[in-house]
């Protein structure tokens, strides 16, 4: 079995490459050459729909590789843009490489799955904010989405999440518009259920959870 000392060497053995923030790493529809993996940073995901308008599809955090349908021969091409939401620092990994190690090592190969039935389930979890009608409802679930997917400590009361999110993000994310978020946001700070600047949100997750047993 592989542990992190033999990982951290494979990667030691390619190219690191730093993107900054709004730099495209992949365009949709791109035959990519390289499997992705996040060392550090966020990597956005989206569709551009035939309005030209962006549909905000997901985030990739550290130790994400991407884009896995490709990786793993279920695609040809990328299936979504990859924009780096902050600097991000990626390894370039040959995917018969990357496949190689991983199917060499049942403790990686496990690994990988639990990480696409983890992307399954934060998938699921976004898909059911969208199903609810209330503004409020909407955005309580996608703050139960980013604590779930990106929190770096959920042991806290008090959640911390670092990513540089816009109004318009989570618009994006909840089919609402901006306005909207806006208002249900200053809502849920009254609330005491979060407190937020341009790079980070604070989730008081026992506010959050009473907010969310209220609705049944």
């Amino acid at each position: 079995m592989a542990n992190d000392l033999e990982w951290q060497d494979f990667l030691k053995k390619y190219q690191q490459r730093l993107y900054r923030r709004g730099q495209i790493v992949l365009f949709q529809g791109e035959s990519p050459r390289y499997a992705y993996y996040i060392k550090k940073g966020i990597i956005k995901t989206y569709n551009i729909d035939y309005d030209g308008k962006e549909q905000f599809i997901d985030l990739l955090s550290i130790r994400a590789t991407f884009p896995k349908l490709w990786i793993w021969d279920q695609d040809n091409n990328a299936r979504y843009y990859y924009e780096a939401l902050s600097d991000c620092y990626i390894y370039l990994i040959p995917k018969g490489a990357y496949r190689d190690f991983i199917k060499d090592n049942q403790k990686l190969m496990e690994g990988e799955m639990l990480s696409t039935l983890n992307d399954y389930k934060n998938s699921s979890s976004r898909l059911n904010a969208l199903l609810y009608t209330r503004a409020s409802d909407k955005i309580a679930h996608i703050l139960i989405y980013l604590v779930n997917t990106y929190a770096n400590n959920t042991k806290s009361d008090n959640i911390t999440i670092d990513i540089k999110l816009t109004h318009q993000h989570l618009a994006s994310l909840t089919g609402l518009t901006r306005e909207t978020v806006s208002v249900e946001l200053n809502k849920f700070k009254n609330m005491g259920v979060l407190s937020y600047k341009p790079s980070q949100y604070r989730i008081n997750i026992n506010k959050l959870n009473q907010v969310l047993k209220k609705e049944f």
